[in-house]
């Protein structure tokens, strides 16, 4: 099984190999807060599979999976009652990982910052997901995660990291207002700083949030 621990820390690099690669790729382009967000999801793709295969008895790695096949493949559909609208109908969640028996375990979602307001509503399905897993003693998923790329920029190093600093603790605050109830840890990583003649100094950062069940599944 998949640890969280493994699965956090995955997710950072991820995001950080991520915004490297299209940096090499784009001539010192950063993915920065108008970043894509597929480079992200493939890395981390990637990475999860080869963590998955070496250290957790396999297990598969799915890109824009379809939410009806998670509701039904992770018995999250047979709770009573008609399904919410934000994980109803045709929509698709980024990644998810399975265990070795195609199981769902962990959706995963992607945004291109932490102040895109798709993030708190990726959040919100994804503990919707895991609140109808709450009530199956069978359900497969184990927890959530949202992820997203950061950065901070100024006329000096200091100003650069502050500016990035002050983004991870305002996505905190933001995540707390939004979900007083839920359960979530916020992990992030920074970079040193880098300084570009046009543009000052820039700081990358990579924010991973651990989205948990209320009864927890082991």
């Amino acid at each position: 099984m998949l640890t969280k621990e493994q699965a956090i820390k995955t997710v950072l690099a991820s995001i950080i190999e991520a915004n490297k690669k299209q940096a090499e790729m784009s001539g010192g382009w950063w993915l920065t807060d108008a970043g894509v967000e597929s480079i992200i999801q493939y890395v981390c793709a990637q990475r999860m599979h080869k963590v998955l295969q070496k250290q957790n008895g396999g297990g598969n790695v799915y890109l824009e999976c379809n939410m009806a096949e998670v509701l039904n493949d992770s018995a999250a559909q047979k709770q009573p009652g008609r399904i919410p609208k934000n994980i109803d109908g045709s929509k698709r969640i980024d990644i998810v990982v399975s265990d070795a028996n195609g199981n769902p375990i962990i959706p995963i979602e992607i945004k291109k910052n932490t102040s895109d307001p798709g993030f708190i509503k990726d959040a919100e399905r994804i503990f919707t997901l895991l609140s109808r897993a709450d009530t199956q003693k069978k359900g497969s998923l184990k927890y959530g995660i949202i992820c997203a790329f950061s950065h901070g920029n100024g006329n000096t190093d200091e100003i650069a990291q502050k500016r990035l600093n002050d983004k991870i603790v305002n996505t905190k605050k933001r995540l707390k207002a939004s979900f007083p109830d839920e359960c979530f840890e916020l992990h992030h990583t920074t970079e040193k700083s880098e300084y570009f003649d046009e543009y000052g100094y820039w700081a990358a950062g990579a924010v991973c949030v651990y989205l948990r069940r209320k009864r927890e599944s082991g």
